[in-house]
């Protein structure tokens, strides 16, 4: 048990992980207190849902974490090392799968707003 106690305690204690988990809360914190300041937030399980469990909405927090796990590893590693070229791919899918994903539900929104205004235009509500 002592072992596994001293396993979390380095896990917790390494530079990367501190680095993208930092990150992450940083973000959820900004967006929360975006809503919050919006009036988006409604309850008390509103703001512990967003702050953290809920994804989506930008600033995004995924794109967050994986930009400083890039940023640590380039800085602890060097730019010559195997790790910094695994996570800057992985900077990179995340990041255009973020902007894909973003830029489609925009175009739906607007698919989805002209059906709505030709339900309306012929009666149907």
């Amino acid at each position: 048990m002592t072992e596994v106690i001293a396993q979390v305690k380095l896990f917790f204690s390494n530079q990367i992980v501190l680095s993208c988990l930092f990150s992450w809360f940083c973000c959820q914190v900004i967006k929360t207190l975006i809503n919050l300041f919006t009036s988006r937030i409604t309850s008390a399980r509103d703001f512990f849902d967003l702050l953290l469990f809920r994804t989506g909405s930008m600033p995004s927090s995924h794109s967050s974490l994986v930009a400083a796990l890039t940023t640590t590893v380039l800085f602890m590693r060097g730019l010559n090392d195997e790790l910094t070229l695994v996570s800057l791919c992985f900077y990179l899918v995340t990041i255009r799968d973020a902007v894909g994903v973003r830029r489609a539900s925009g175009e739906q929104a607007v698919k989805i707003n002209e059906m709505g205004e030709l339900l309306k235009r012929n009666g149907i509500d």
